[in-house]
């Protein structure tokens, strides 16, 4: 796996480091046993940005999976695939005499 940017950082005096053209505000940091450091970007989205109805889906779809009840994997390379599209039938324009 290759490195988009790569550089040697150091703490500052609180213990703190700066990233370099970051993109996120967010990131999950997950220290490793070994020592290194994984950062996660994360974004995030307030509850009130989402409607009461979109929660309620999103309550009830939760509860049906827990269940047992799920569809069908999903390919999302279907989703994302444009089928070629069929021209629209033209009627033949009608001469004026």
């Amino acid at each position: 796996m290759g490195y988009a940017t790569e550089y040697d950082a150091k703490l500052d005096a609180r213990k703190r480091i700066t990233l370099r053209g970051a993109q996120y505000g967010h990131y999950r940091v997950i220290v490793r046993e070994d020592g290194s450091i994984v950062l996660e970007p994360r974004v995030l989205v307030e509850p009130d940005v989402l409607s009461r109805r979109t929660l309620s889906t999103m309550d009830r779809s939760m509860a049906a999976l827990a269940a047992g009840r799920a569809s069908k994997p999903v390919n999302p390379e279907d989703l994302f695939t444009r089928k070629p599209s069929r021209k629209p039938s033209r009627k033949p324009s009608r001469k004026r005499r």
